[in-house]
């Protein structure tokens, strides 16, 4: 309250201004762009170049959708892929013009400039949300990407008939000449499907935690490193969009001639044995070229690349010989273990650094060995997300006769085909878990929140709070103290984070996670149940 000093009004019955303010728990708030557009359509071509650039700018707090139409004129190859999902889309805000947007269901706008875009966006993102949606999406048998969606309400929604819409997004879609008249060739967070149908389905209101699981098929012509699943809850009656959630947190730029930001290293334990081969790749989002790869062809070692050999032996060498069914060629990288006498040895090969990696994109490589009872030669591959700092996250990890790839020979092994080669792949996002700045805010100490759901299957989120910049450390522990995940082990600027844990591969019981950073320590007690 504040009312007048002035002394001769000391009447506060009618000088007086009140003003109550009153606060409700609510979630991170992600502005849902829905936009329709049209490979056919000219208008189109002329503004979504800004639209593309401000939802990148944005992407961690827009979760942006283009739905494709049959007009101006029909052919749109993104329209006519799933035709009658895009016209429900379409027929839901009774779309009869495009190109058009709608922020949040309730901020309709086209024509949209670099000065008219962050209206609508800023007009949303100060309206709060009731609650917040998580996404985390795996690869499974595959074909097949598996959503875990968790949906915390913390405040009742008020009355309405509230849906939950699941739908798969192709981040980038690229074609080497124009599929419509518009001379557009790339197109961004393309819908492609909804789930279990475009009506979504009915969803909760009450204060709570819900998980919903969704499986589904990823389309041969889909570019499986490109698609992702985003999830709204939308109230039908007014068409608001309450909130959104992505799998996908990193923007893509446009492809460039390399890529700096995911550095693998791959450590050999030597001992006395017989030489091995091994050809690499790290796979990103450069879809123009298919993907990052390295085949030794060139030159050894390969530009950006560096051998780190304690006692300066010869531990790799440039061979010519037949490759492995990833890559064509006749180069690669040998290891020379026959005549290598530093037994337990650890000799690296670091490549260069790659930028734009998400953690659904894939790395894979080939591998020859041929083992000799008695010499057991390891190969290990470990992924580093802060520049070659440190490499938490091993991906291969095989000695002796299980990294046999061949017959044994008492003779200097060289492959000489296809089949001598052994082929590993994997999803970075299976051993790699993200841990994502959720407020800008600095807080004023250290915290470790209870995860949440909890218990859970199979995912979870673990907040934590730095008040200031150092290194930290998230660790994941059995009930028997057992390292079952590193979650992170890195530097971190101040501010608040989450991170995801996905227990797909372990069994239900008691886990406990620790954050270390300086001298705070912090351990909790969580539970998953199968």
């Amino acid at each position: 309250k504040v009312w007048s000093s002035f002394s001769s009004d000391q009447n506060h019955f009618n000088d007086t201004l009140k003003q109550t303010t009153f606060y409700k728990p609510g979630g991170k708030k992600n502005v849902m762009y829905q936009c329709y557009t049209s490979s056919t359509c000219s208008w189109c071509a002329v503004f979504n170049p800004a639209m593309d650039a401000f939802i990148t700018s944005k992407f961690d707090t827009i979760c942006a959708i283009k739905y494709h139409m049959n007009f101006p004129s029909p052919g749109d190859p993104m329209y006519t892929a799933n035709a009658t999902q895009n016209t429900d889309r379409m027929n839901y805000y009774g779309v009869n013009g495009i190109p058009v947007a709608y922020a949040d269901g309730l901020i309709q706008f086209g024509g949209y400039t670099t000065a008219s875009l962050p209206g609508p966006y800023l007009a949303r993102l100060t309206k709060g949300s009731p609650l917040d949606i998580t996404v985390v999406d795996t690869r499974i048998a595959g074909d097949s990407i598996r959503s875990n969606i968790t949906l915390n309400i913390y405040t009742a929604l008020p009355a309405g008939s509230y849906v939950m819409q699941v739908e798969a997004i192709e981040r980038w879609i690229h074609y080497a000449s124009p599929p419509g008249s518009n001379g557009e060739t790339d197109f961004r967070d393309v819908f492609r499907r909804a789930y279990p149908t475009s009506a979504g389905v009915s969803a909760p209101t009450a204060v709570g935690t819900y998980n919903y699981i969704y499986t589904y098929k990823r389309e041969s012509n889909w570019i499986d490193s490109m698609v992702y699943t985003t999830v709204y809850l939308q109230n039908n009656t007014t068409k608001e969009v309450i909130n959104a959630g992505k799998a996908r947190h990193y923007a893509l730029n446009d492809v460039a001639s390399n890529s700096e930001a995911l550095t693998s290293k791959a450590p050999v334990n030597i001992n006395n044995s017989y030489p091995g081969f091994i050809k690499g790749n790290i796979q990103n989002d450069n879809i123009e070229s298919g993907y990052n790869h390295e085949n030794f062809e060139s030159s050894f070692p390969p530009a950006g690349w560096t051998i780190i050999n304690p006692d300066n032996g010869f531990t790799f060498e440039w061979s010519p010989v037949c490759n492995g069914p990833y890559y064509p060629g006749t180069k690669c990288v040998k290891m020379n273990f026959y005549d290598y006498a530093a037994t337990g040895q650890m000799d690296y090969m670091k490549t260069n650094i790659f930028n734009n990696v998400d953690v659904s994109d894939t790395l894979k490589f080939n591998w020859a060995y041929s083992y000799i009872s008695g010499y057991n030669d390891r190969l290990q591959v470990k992924v580093s997300t802060d520049g070659g700092t440190s490499f938490p996250f091993t991906v291969f990890d095989k000695t002796g006769s299980v990294l046999a790839t061949a017959a044994s020979t008492q003779y200097t092994f060289v492959p000489v085909s296809p089949a001598e080669w052994g082929s590993f792949k994997i999803r970075l996002g299976d051993v790699i878990v993200g841990v994502q700045n959720i407020s800008s805010e600095i807080p004023a100490s250290y915290n470790l929140s209870q995860n949440y759901p909890n218990p859970f299957n199979p995912v979870t989120n673990i907040k934590f709070a730095l008040p200031k910049a150092g290194n930290v450390t998230l660790k994941v522990y059995d009930n028997l103290g057992k390292l079952v995940s590193t979650l992170f082990d890195g530097y971190k600027t101040a501010g608040y984070y989450q991170a995801t844990f996905e227990g797909t591969n372990y069994s239900s019981g008691v886990y406990f996670y620790q954050l270390k950073s300086d001298n705070y320590v912090e351990t909790k007690k969580m539970l998953m149940i199968k």
